[in-house]
């Protein structure tokens, strides 16, 4: 695991406020030189840590968002996972535990998408369908969270 140190983690939530934060003001407000704060973001984004996007809301772009469970019979929920990962419509794909081995979120413009990316789903070598949610609003969608470290 990529270890984060506290200029790391201040960083982070500097960029959780803004994304867009310049790394000249990054370096200002983390007490850092311009040229650490541009090293450090770099490799934090290299590791996997951090990935500046623009955020965007779906539902109101057209996109209804659905929730899909799925079952993994006879083990291989890593490669059925990466599988289910692939299809574009999944902007959202976790391994879990409990009432579903993995959970999918959708994102499909018509019932008629959705019918046709269920099928996809299903075809994978393994995965059954448990349930589906669909999303009515979008109430909270928050990208910023405490990045303080674990307490021992």
């Amino acid at each position: 695991m990529y270890e984060i140190d506290p200029i790391d983690r201040r960083l982070l939530e500097l960029l959780q406020r803004d994304g867009r934060m310049s790394y000249s003001q990054l370096a200002a407000e983390a007490g850092i030189s311009r040229a650490a704060a541009t090293a450090r973001v770099r490799d934090m984004m290299h590791h996997g840590v951090l990935a500046v996007v623009a955020a965007t809301d779906i539902m109101r772009l057209g996109f209804p968002v659905r929730t899909v469970m799925c079952r993994v019979n006879g083990g291989g929920r890593q490669s059925a996972a990466r599988r289910l990962a692939a299809l574009p419509e999944v902007t959202y794909c976790i391994v879990g535990a409990g009432l579903a081995d993995i959970q999918l979120e959708v994102a499909c413009r018509s019932p008629e998408h959705l019918a046709a990316v269920l099928e996809q789903i299903a075809a994978v070598e393994g995965v059954a369908i448990h349930a589906t949610f669909e999303f009515l609003e979008m109430v909270k969608q928050s990208y910023g969270w405490d990045v303080a470290p674990p307490e021992d």
